[in-house]
């Protein structure tokens, strides 16, 4: 059967017409009052029911095709192996959903990517800064990785920006400091920190310290001496330098700024150091984005 469109009344088998066409002349010869208001329905429903069910065979035809391996299942109707309603199917189980590990992958103690913390910070350091334009036409000059993050320097021929991407990893905006000519003459203010707290795995607050900039001409090392204890030695590549304090116990890894100074010593290549203190926490809010 190649014509799968369902057969009008008027191509019902001769045969069957004729066993209708009995059938109604029978029930017309009976009396009104044997044969009911609703005599004349039996035979037009019979009729009817005989349309319906070729064209469900039709229909049914149509859905499958011709080489079809089973027969299409019509709305409300199923197997065995079908879900009940309301049990869970394929597509609803657990499947889909993060396993725990997943979702500890997920939490704000997870490391931004490089690529994603890149574009963070280009984003940023366009614009606006402080309600001000960003750097216009800056771009990366250069970035120091660290376990937590990155530390991003870019610029354009007049001013650089260093932005960090630690705070990224809460869904905050990365850190910005700097925005200063490259002709400036170092001074304390260029080793300023800007300090960020996330949120840990149980709930404790992770802090991190920071700076950098541009590489400064006949400087060997950079050094900072937290109050408790801690130290930190700069970072430096060939272009830029960084400092990343990530303490896990002491006073500085408490969220509370202690009263203490940091100490910062700058060494120079003819042995010559420079020591600046700086104070909470004035000097411990270098960020240009967002509060301290």
């Amino acid at each position: 059967m190649t014509d799968l469109q369902p057969p009008s009344a008027r191509d019902l088998d001769p045969e069957v017409r004729a066993r209708l066409r009995t059938a109604l002349l029978a029930r017309a010869d009976q009396p009104s009052a044997t044969r009911g208001a609703r005599g004349w329905l039996v035979p037009l429903a019979s009729g009817a029911a005989v349309v319906a069910i070729v064209v469900a065979g039709a229909v049914g035809l149509s859905q499958r095709g011709d080489d079809a391996a089973t027969p299409a299942q019509p709305l409300g109707s199923g197997t065995a192996d079908d879900p009940t309603p309301g049990d869970p199917t394929a597509d609803d189980t657990a499947v889909d959903s993060p396993t725990p590990s997943e979702s500890e992958s997920a939490s704000p103690v997870d490391s931004p990517t490089p690529q994603a913390g890149a574009q963070a910070c280009a984003r940023e350091v366009r614009g606006p800064i402080n309600g001000g334009p960003g750097v216009r036409g800056a771009s990366e000059l250069s970035s120091i990785p660290y376990d937590d993050g990155t530390t991003y320097l870019f610029g354009n021929d007049v001013s650089w920006v260093v932005c960090d991407d630690f705070a990224t990893a809460d869904g905050g905006p990365p850190t910005l400091i700097g925005n200063v000519r490259f002709d400036a003459a170092p001074s304390k203010s260029t080793f300023a920190i800007s300090m960020n707290f996330v949120p840990g795995a149980g709930g404790e607050l992770r802090s991190q310290y920071f700076a950098g900039g541009p590489l400064i001409e006949g400087v060997t090392s950079i050094s900072y001496a937290f109050p408790g204890g801690g130290g930190q030695e700069a970072v430096m590549n060939d272009t830029m330098w960084a400092m990343v304090h990530l303490p896990r116990s002491g006073p500085m890894a408490s969220g509370r700024i202690p009263s203490d100074p940091i100490v910062v010593t700058v060494t120079r290549d003819d042995g010559a150091t420079n020591t600046f203190e700086l104070e909470p926490p004035q000097d411990w809010c270098a960020q240009l984005n967002h509060g301290c």
